[in-house]
């Protein structure tokens, strides 16, 4: 097995189109969360994802408004799955494979001299984990699929956590149950901590002129301005207004 290409996309990427290798490719995702798109499939990412595209295999990657950034590595050699499919996995709490990744893009990218052998080491003990690595199991599938539609569409007004456990693609009650066992948080908590999260960003920019506390709502999720207030002085103890002031 041996390594053709080790990269860093770039921050907050939107999307990358659907493509193909003659190389077997290793994703681990960085930042942000989305879908992979392969073999007609809409499979989750978020950071500590890894993807393993077998070669061949058509693929892409659309992602959340705020995009994503992930490192992949191209080798030739040994299939890591038993079919010509693509499997998701999760890195450990450690981050075990974003530091074998990291280590191994550091020696590739100097261009050390050995680079080559120490680089396939490493890349040996990488695609050992993968192998004895279950697949994500079905209820982090679920609630990856929820989070994912959550975090991609939470600044849509009109958008709420039945959309999300609809895509979900299995009965809401249990989807929504699996959900809230994985994250610990029930979906419409879950939406309503990233609408609240936005907001508290956007109040903390400097714009000319400032944007409205009815535009910063609308922006965040929220058609009804009093309401937005309300929530957001419930979890800051402070409204909108006296956020900002205190920010800026």
């Amino acid at each position: 097995m041996q390594c053709r290409d080790i990269g860093i996309s770039p921050v907050h990427m939107k999307n990358a189109g659907e493509h193909r290798h003659d190389l077997l490719e290793i994703i681990l995702t960085l930042q942000g969360s989305g879908y992979d798109l392969a073999d007609g499939q809409r499979i989750p990412f978020s950071r500590g994802s890894v993807f393993v595209v077998e070669p061949g295999v058509f693929h892409g990657r659309e992602a959340g408004p705020e995009g994503f950034q992930d490192m992949f590595i191209r080798l030739e050699g040994n299939r890591i799955l038993q079919t010509d499919s693509c499997k998701s996995f999760r890195d450990d709490a450690n981050c075990t494979l974003e530091k074998l990744f990291s280590a191994a893009y550091s020696i590739w990218s100097r261009r050390l001299p050995g680079g080559q052998e120490m680089t396939d080491s490493i890349l040996q003990v990488i695609c050992r984990i993968l192998r004895s690595t279950e697949p994500a199991t079905e209820a982090g599938t679920i609630a990856d699929h929820v989070r994912n539609e959550i975090l991609m569409h939470y600044t849509d007004p009109e958008f709420t956590p039945g959309d999300a456990l609809r895509c979900s693609g299995y009965c809401e009650d249990y989807a929504r149950r699996v959900f809230t066992a994985e994250i610990g948080l029930t979906p419409s908590a879950y939406l309503e901590s990233m609408r609240l999260d936005y907001a508290e960003r956007l109040l903390e920019q400097r714009t000319d002129p400032p944007r409205s506390i009815g535009e910063i709502a609308l922006l965040s999720g929220y058609f009804d301005a009093n309401y937005f207030s309300r929530i957001f002085r419930k979890r800051t103890g402070k409204s909108p207004r006296e956020y900002r002031a205190e920010k800026q």
